[in-house]
């Protein structure tokens, strides 16, 4: 009787189901404890993949972006490798036309903004002033 009622409780509660997943939960616990003590070991190797993973993330969405118009250049009876090349060569030629227009633009906001940040300044320092004047602060200032 005994032995039935236990067994009808161990079922109950999820049975060696239970068990085991309490004893995996128990592991992953120790585990954790373990890597927190010893975390410090494992921060260069972090470094290392976290510098390593966003170039090789777009080194594949450049490959997959630019693999249609290298089969396109195949099919011209351009070469694999030389089709690779002028299109890396186009694109490299691009961002240097594109940044050779913008780069006189940024430096003549970059300029104004040098030349009239004294100015935006002595606003803001007046605008705070006004408003610690109107304010409640007035009286702990």
């Amino acid at each position: 009787m005994d032995k039935k009622w236990m067994s009808q409780f161990m079922k109950f509660i999820g049975g060696r189901d239970l068990i085991f997943t309490l004893l995996v939960l128990i592991l992953i616990g120790f585990a954790i404890l373990i890597y927190n003590q010893i975390s410090f070991i494992f921060h260069p190797i972090i470094v290392i993949i976290s510098t390593m993973v966003a170039p090789v993330i777009l080194a594949f969405i450049a490959y997959y972006l630019m693999n249609p118009i290298v089969n396109l250049l195949e099919k011209v009876h351009i070469r694999r490798i030389w089709g690779i090349l002028i299109l890396i060569l186009a694109i490299a030629g691009l961002i240097t036309g594109i940044t050779l227009l913008i780069a006189p633009l940024v430096e003549e906001q970059v300029r104004d903004l040098v030349k009239s940040f004294p100015d935006y300044v002595t606003q803001m320092a007046d605008s705070l002033r006004k408003t610690i004047d109107h304010s409640f602060f007035r009286t702990i200032l």
